[in-house]
C-alpha cells in the first residue's frame, strides 16, 4: 500500500543531498522553532497593543477556557504562521545552502498541477463527511452568516498560509532530508507523520482522547506523505491539508478552541469524551476509504 521510491520522488529529494547530515537537520528544526515562537510572540504582542489602544477586546477567552474563539482572535492566530514559513526557509537556506523553494518539488506547475487534481477529487469528499456527520448530529451556528462571508477573503489566504507552512516542514523539509539521508521507507514516511501527530498532543484540552487524535492526525499526515512521494511534490499535499482544514475550521469545528472562523460548530465538545471517541474512529475509517479511493482513481489516470 504505502509507496515506493520513484523517479518523481527522487527529483523531489535530490536538492536535500547537498548537506544531508542529520546534525543540520537537528539544528534547522530547532531554528525554525525558534524563529516560529519569537515571531509568534511578537504578532501577537503587537495584536494585544494594537487592539487595546483602539479599545478592541483581543484573544478573548470563555468561561470554560476555549480560546480564539472570535474571527479576530483567529486571524491573529493564523497569520503567527508566518513565522514557521520563515523558519524553515531560513533553516534551508543558511544550514543546507539551497534554494527554500526546493522545498515545494523541482517543477512548480506541477505542484500547480496535482494541487488542482487533489481539489477536484478531495472537496466533494470531505463535503460528504460533513454531510454525513451534520445528519448523524445538530451542528451549531457559530457565526451569523454576513460575518462569515466578510471574513471569508481574509480567512482563506491565512488558512492557505497555515497549512502550507506545515507542509513546508513536515512534508518538505523533515521528509526531504530523511529521505536523502535513509533508504528506509518507515523512516522517511512515518517519522514526519508521528511527528505532525504529536505536535497536536494537547491533553489539558482532550482528555482521554488526546492519543487517539494523534493516531488520527498522524494517518492524515502518512496519507500526505504517501501522496508527496507519488506526485514528487507538495501541491498534493498542501491542498489536501488545506481542504480538510477547511470544512474542519471554516464550516464545522469542534465545540471548544479554535472556533473564530467556523460557521458551525458540533453540538457536542472533547468534554464529551465518548461521543468525541466515536467521531475520531469514524473519522480514521473515512480517511482510509477516501484515501484507497484516491489512488485507485490516480493510478488509472497514471499518476
Amino acid at each position: 500500500m504505502l509507496p515506493d521510491w520513484n523517479p518523481r520522488f527522487e527529483a523531489f529529494v535530490e536538492p536535500a543531498r547537498k548537506q544531508s547530515v542529520l546534525w543540520r537537520l537537528g539544528l534547522g528544526l530547532v531554528g525554525t522553532l525558534v524563529i516560529y515562537f519569537l515571531i509568534l510572540l511578537l504578532i501577537l504582542r503587537l495584536g494585544i497593543l494594537l487592539f487595546a489602544s483602539i479599545g478592541i477586546p483581543f484573544l478573548e477567552i470563555d468561561d470554560l477556557g476555549n480560546e480564539f474563539i472570535t474571527p479576530l482572535d483567529m486571524a491573529f492566530a493564523m497569520l503567527t504562521f508566518v513565522g514557521m514559513a520563515i523558519g524553515v526557509a531560513f533553516s534551508v537556506k543558511f544550514l543546507h545552502d539551497r534554494k527554500p523553494k526546493t522545498l515545494l518539488g523541482p517543477d512548480l506547475n506541477m505542484v500547480w498541477h496535482h494541487a488542482k487534481i487533489t481539489f477536484h477529487f478531495a472537496f466533494p469528499l470531505f463535503a460528504l463527511w460533513i454531510l454525513i456527520s451534520v445528519i448523524n448530529s445538530t451542528p451549531v451556528r457559530n457565526l451569523n452568516v454576513g460575518v462569515w462571508l466578510r471574513w471569508l477573503p481574509l480567512a482563506l489566504p491565512l488558512l492557505l498560509l497555515q497549512v502550507s507552512a506545515e507542509e513546508l516542514v513536515f512534508r518538505g523539509y523533515l521528509m526531504q532530508q530523511l529521505a536523502a539521508r535513509f533508504r528506509q521507507r518507515w523512516v522517511w514516511l512515518l517519522v514526519p507523520s508521528i511527528l505532525f501527530g504529536l505536535l497536536h498532543y494537547e491533553p489539558g484540552e482532550l482528555g482521554a482522547n488526546a492519543w487517539l487524535v494523534i493516531i488520527d492526525i498522524s494517518i492524515f499526515g502518512l496519507i500526505a506523505a504517501d501522496l508527496t512521494v507519488r506526485t514528487g511534490n507538495l501541491g498534493a499535499a498542501i491542498c489536501l491539508h488545506f481542504t480538510n482544514n477547511l470544512f474542519a475550521l471554516l464550516f464545522m469545528t469542534l465545540n471548544g478552541s479554535m472556533t473564530g472562523f467556523s460557521l458551525y460548530v458540533t453540538d457536542f465538545s472533547a468534554l464529551d469524551t465518548e461521543v468525541l471517541r466515536r467521531y475520531l474512529i469514524a473519522d480514521i475509517a473515512a480517511y482510509a476509504v477516501g484515501y484507497f479511493i484516491y489512488i485507485k482513481i490516480m493510478a488509472r489516470r497514471g499518476l
